[in-house]
Formats: C-alpha cells, structure tokens, sequence
C-alpha cells in the first residue's frame, strides 16, 4: 500500500531541497487559518493534533469568501 501522504511529503522535500529552500530548522513554527469559523477550526484540529493552536481568521479575494466568527 502506498502513503500518498508519505509520497507527498517526500516529493515536496525533494522540490524544496532542489530549489535551495528546504529549511533545517528543527524547532519548526506552525500557522493556522481559517476563513471559517476559527473555534470550530480550534476545537477540531485541537483534538487532532492534541495540543492548543491559534487561529487567524483570513479573508480570501472571493466575494463573500469571509465567514469568521
């Protein structure tokens, strides 16, 4: 069986590092937005990821893209 996750992964590992642009940073920082509801986006990726985030509410270049609250 193969991981398309994994593959992907590797695949945009190999793009970035040929590109000169893969980062070795090992305290890596995560962002994370929604042009959603942000504590429905909280409280889910909350317990997928078991940790607390932060969450930024974002406004596409769509009409009526924007449905935060």
């Amino acid at each position: 069986m193969i991981s398309s996750a994994e593959e992907t992964a590797i695949e945009l590992s190999t793009i970035l590092q040929h590109k000169g642009i893969l980062s070795d940073n090992l305290d890596p920082k995560h962002r994370f937005f929604t042009t959603g509801s942000v504590l429905s986006f909280e409280h889910i990726a909350e317990r997928w990821l078991g940790y607390h985030i932060s969450v930024e509410c974002v406004d596409l270049p769509v009409k009526n893209a924007r449905i935060c609250n």
